[in-house]
């Protein structure tokens, strides 16, 4: 017996029917035959008109009359040169029937379009726009598209524009209810999905742009609400979320162009409210182009996620990134910011990588950046840590809190360490900070020098070009295996092209302080600063001894008899 599987069933499900089929001679449902198919003969119309399927008159079992297309068939609406398709879809039933496939394609005469103003549509998977031009329209009623068992049939799919040609659209507004196991905007041709209103779920993957040479794009807008187990834009084609208003929620991970092919992705934020339960990735290196565009509302990267830019993230005058948990621009990578960049969490700025501020950056996380950070904008450090090793321009820098150190270049019109701890260098190894602008430092901060040895390289060094203004306290820190000795001398602050004014009030080493220019080391040492137009150097002298006073021999007993008995004879004639 010749059994034949229709084309449009996928490989997958063609291999799975054909095995099953050879197990048993009756093609029954229940075996794995090829679901019957249902199509539609009429233009327009009414889905519940029976006279416009091609199958017979509704049957009756168990005295309950089924509508058509009956369950498990394959309902196939398309377009001819007398009818272009326009079919009111759904049951308006208690128990409707489910269906194996809805397909939905035009021809060269004309448009198929699907439209649910209510009722309930139960399937496996539909298609709209296989070859042709097709749209589905709801405003009310139930679309859902699931799978019985996802382990013999896999999940449910619904697919805007299936093959190369194939151009499909849906949109979803009012009260409409949409929900699929899994949803591609664009599989290999154009597919485009718009929605104002109603509720729409998809358990699974959301892709935009699957595959190489298609195009997708999903709009959200007025007070639609989007659920997505996970939102993949551009994996392999080209594709666009944008999102006016209403609120979606992903969660699991947001993929922006990270597929292989030279797909690109993009995703612009300017309404609503978007929350993503697991990571965003932005671009891959060496892949097609991606990009995040932030603008009306506040992105947050969770604590404990990871948002990893390899492509470009705008952050527009009236957007904002709360980061909480680990924001990573990589190598190549592009951060853009006119409005605020929150770091409460991890910033990274990788080597090769740039971030342009024109807003405002915040830290109280920990920031660091080997790539460089330019722009016109303001840095605020309220707590935490910031190692700079690359170049940082910014207007003006504030060290509220926290330390700030590095090896980098910073340029700015202002450098003002009101609070925080500055120091060229890191933790362990010492290093030269240098500042091209004025530096102040307020009486609540300090700057801390490290010094592994006293040849240049071995201590930290600020060096700053223009004025620096010095109050609060400079901190000595040094190697365990490090002694100080007479006559070492370390210029701790270099100063060129500008003037020094103040000084420091604390001068501290471990345990010891001094709030004067002196420090006593023990063993004879002392440390001692030295201001100038140079800047201030850190001095190793010995300490100065005391004068010796000579002894003044002990007087003998007789001498100082005779000096009592002078005075005795004195004190007798002032008395007379």
């Amino acid at each position: 017996m010749n059994t034949i599987i229709p084309a449009r069933l996928r490989p997958t499900h063609a291999a799975a029917l054909a095995a099953l089929l050879a197990l048993a001679a009756t093609p029954a449902w229940s075996k794995g035959a090829p679901p019957p198919i249902d199509t539609w003969i009429c233009g327009s119309g009414a889905w519940t008109t029976g006279a416009c399927w091609s199958s017979p008159a509704p049957y009756t079992a168990s005295g309950y009359v089924h509508e058509k297309p009956w369950t498990n068939t394959r309902a196939l609406l398309t377009t001819n040169l007398f009818h272009p398709g326009n079919v009111v879809v759904g049951y308006d039933l208690a128990n409707p029937p489910y269906l194996w496939e809805v397909l939905a394609d035009g021809t060269p005469f004309g448009t198929v379009t699907l439209n649910q103003t209510g009722g309930v549509l139960n399937s496996h998977q539909v298609y709209v726009g296989v070859d042709g031009t097709a749209a589905y329209t709801q405003s009310a009623g139930a679309n859902r598209v699931y799978s019985t068992s996802f382990w013999q049939y896999g999940p449910g799919k619904l697919v805007l524009g299936d093959h190369a040609a194939g151009n499909g659209s849906y949109t979803l507004s009012g009260s409409g209810i949409l929900e699929a196991d899994t949803e591609t905007v664009g599989s290999a041709g154009r597919g485009s999905f718009v929605q104002s209103g109603g509720s729409h779920t998809v358990r699974g993957n959301l892709v935009i742009g699957a595959q190489a040479g298609s195009h997708g794009s999903v709009t959200l807008s007025g007070n639609g609400a989007l659920n997505a187990g996970a939102l993949v834009v551009g994996q392999q084609g080209s594709g666009t979320f944008t999102q006016h208003g209403g609120v979606s929620k992903v969660g699991g991970n947001l993929e922006i162009g990270t597929g292989t092919g030279g797909g690109s992705g993009s995703v612009v934020l300017d309404g609503g409210a978007l929350s993503v339960n697991g990571n965003i990735q932005i671009g891959a290196p060496g892949q097609g182009s991606a990009s995040l565009l932030v603008d009306n509302v506040v992105l947050t990267n969770g604590d404990g996620r990871t948002l990893k830019n390899a492509g470009g993230l705008h952050v527009k005058s009236a957007g904002a990134i709360d980061n909480q948990g680990t924001l990573v621009n990589v190598a190549a990578g592009l951060v853009s910011v006119l409005g605020k960049l929150d770091n409460h969490g991890m910033l990274d700025n990788e080597a090769g990588a740039h971030l342009v501020n024109e807003g405002r950056l915040l830290n109280d996380g920990v920031f660091t950046s080997a790539g460089s950070v330019q722009g016109r904008g303001s840095f605020t450090q309220l707590a935490g840590w910031s190692h700079i090793d690359g170049r940082f321009a910014q207007d003006s820098l504030s060290i509220q809190g926290g330390d700030f150190f590095g090896g980098g270049v910073v340029t700015t019109d202002s450098f003002d360490n009101a609070g925080g701890v500055v120091a060229g260098g890191d933790e362990v190894d010492a290093g030269t900070l240098s500042i091209e602008g004025r530096y102040s430092q307020g009486e609540a901060a300090t700057l801390m020098t490290l010094i592994d040895g006293s040849a240049a390289g071995q201590f930290s060094v600020l060096a700053v070009r223009g004025d620096a203004n010095l109050q609060g306290t400079l901190e000595i820190e040094t190697a365990d295996d490090f002694s100080f000795a007479a006559g070492q001398s370390f210029q701790v602050l270099s100063l060129s092209r500008g003037a020094l004014s103040g000084s420091f009030s604390t001068l501290r080493y471990g345990a010891l302080t001094s709030h004067g220019g002196r420090l006593a080391l023990g063993d004879d040492l002392q440390l001692a600063l030295r201001y100038g137009s140079a800047g201030v150097e850190l001095v190793v002298s010995s300490m100065p001894r005391p004068p010796v006073v000579a002894a003044v021999p002990e007087p003998s007993s007789w001498a100082l008899l005779g000096a009592g008995g002078v005075l005795l004879a004195w004190r007798r004639r002032r008395v007379a």
